[in-house]
């Protein structure tokens, strides 16, 4: 994972909700007031060791990282997600160790009690340079 994510970039941090009409087979998102999170310089560092570190709660949002789009410059953007938090908060666990995770789990909780279901991350691709 952290071969692919730039963290010399802004990362950014969401959470959305969908719905699912099995009758129509239909599938799409619903509308919530959600603010997303923007991770700063200071905040990445921690955010890159517990990505690399806290594997309980991030080896299925491993497996869904995937260049989906690309910024306006034309640099590639990464998505992650993590379906189905409302049972487990990621950042629960590690809530008391900084600053960062208290806010980021109490984010997460704010979203959590208006039906939020999926958190979502966006980061820019690392490019990697070979030198011959």
């Amino acid at each position: 994972m952290s071969l692919q994510i730039d963290f010399g970039k802004p990362i950014v941090m969401w959470g959305s909700c969908y719905y699912q009409d099995n009758e129509l087979e239909s599938f799409g998102p619903i509308e919530k007031p959600v603010t997303s999170y923007l991770f700063h310089t200071s905040d990445v560092e921690i955010l890159k060791n517990w990505l690399l570190t806290a594997p309980e709660s991030f080896d299925a949002m491993n497996n869904t990282l995937q260049c989906i789009a690309v910024d306006h410059e034309g640099k590639d953007l990464l998505h992650m997600w993590f379906q189905d938090f409302q049972s487990v908060n990621p950042f629960a666990k590690y809530r008391d160790t900084n600053e960062l995770f208290e806010k980021l789990h109490n984010l997460i909780e704010s979203w959590r009690s208006i039906g939020i279901h999926t958190l979502s991350f966006e980061f820019y691709k690392r490019i990697n340079l070979l030198t011959v």
